[in-house]
Formats: C-alpha cells, sequence, structure tokens
C-alpha cells in the first residue's frame, strides 16, 4: 500500500474513532468492529487502535468503570452488567475485577426491593401469585440475582 494511501486510511479511521468516542466511550471491540465494518484494511485498523490506547482515549477498564456506574443508576443488575459488557469485547477478567470495585458502593438487595415496591404498586388488584411472578421476571430482565430477587419477594 502506498504511503499516501495509507496516510489517508489512517486519517479516515482517526475521523471514525474522534466521531464515535465524542458521543461516548468506547470499548477497543466496539471501534475494532466500526473500523472494520468501513472496510477499512487490517493494518490501519490496528494503527488507529494502537494510536488512540497511546492517547489513553481507548481503555477497556476505563470504559467498564464508566459503563458500570452509568447500568447501576438505570438501575441493572450485576448479571446484564456483565452480560452487556460481554457483548462489548471486554474482557472477563476485567468485568470481573471492576464489578467487584463497584459491588462495594452498591446494595443490590436495597436497589432491587425499591424496583419491586415501585412496581407492585401498579399491580394492586392483581392476584398476589401472579403479582410475585411478574416481580420474578421484571427483576431477572433487569439482572438482578435470584438469591437477591427470592429475598426481594419475599419482603413485599
Amino acid at each position: 500500500m502506498a504511503k499516501a494511501e495509507q496516510e489517508e486510511g489512517f486519517n479516515k479511521a482517526k475521523s471514525i474513532v474522534y466521531r464515535l468516542l465524542n458521543i461516548r466511550l468506547r470499548s477497543e471491540h466496539e471501534l475494532r468492529a466500526k473500523l472494520v465494518s468501513k472496510k477499512l484494511p487490517h493494518s490501519i485498523v490496528e494503527q488507529a487502535i494502537r494510536y488512540f490506547r497511546g492517547l489513553d482515549l481507548v481503555n477497556d477498564r476505563q470504559f467498564a468503570r464508566q459503563w458500570i456506574a452509568s447500568r447501576l443508576k438505570k438501575p441493572f443488575g450485576f448479571n446484564r452488567i456483565r452480560l452487556e459488557l460481554t457483548e462489548k469485547g471486554i474482557p472477563a477478567a476485567v468485568i470481573q475485577e471492576t464489578l467487584d470495585e463497584a459491588s462495594k458502593d452498591y446494595d443490590e438487595w436495597t436497589t432491587a426491593a425499591q424496583l419491586a415496591q415501585h412496581r407492585a404498586r401498579k399491580y394492586r388488584n392483581i392476584d398476589a401469585d401472579k403479582v410475585r411472578r411478574r416481580l420474578y421476571g421484571y427483576l431477572q430482565r433487569r439482572g438482578f440475582k435470584t438469591s437477591t430477587i427470592v429475598k426481594v419477594i419475599r419482603n413485599i
């Protein structure tokens, strides 16, 4: 590949990545997939990833921390967050480490209980067993642990 083509491709890759990062942080996997989808050569994709890693704009650990913080505000449980990070290509070790850090300051049971109480208000005139099933499904879809869900439903 000629040097001019290489430089043009690299500039195109940088432009794409800057645009994506302007919206939100991205995992390395997400950026790589986007650049590949734009039909950029592998060498340019790798060069761009190295460039942004060098600027510390691509950092999977930092991305995972921010993703977890934003998802806990929704609030979602750790199971769902783990799945989302896996889908975004974050290594399992990084996911576990960042979730462990986040769990120190997060009370999953209290959060799930608050969600369940809020949701249960919508089910006032429904059979109690049906309410428990609906709450179980709701909390499960939000990614809370089964043991947490069972405890919450017992207390409602």
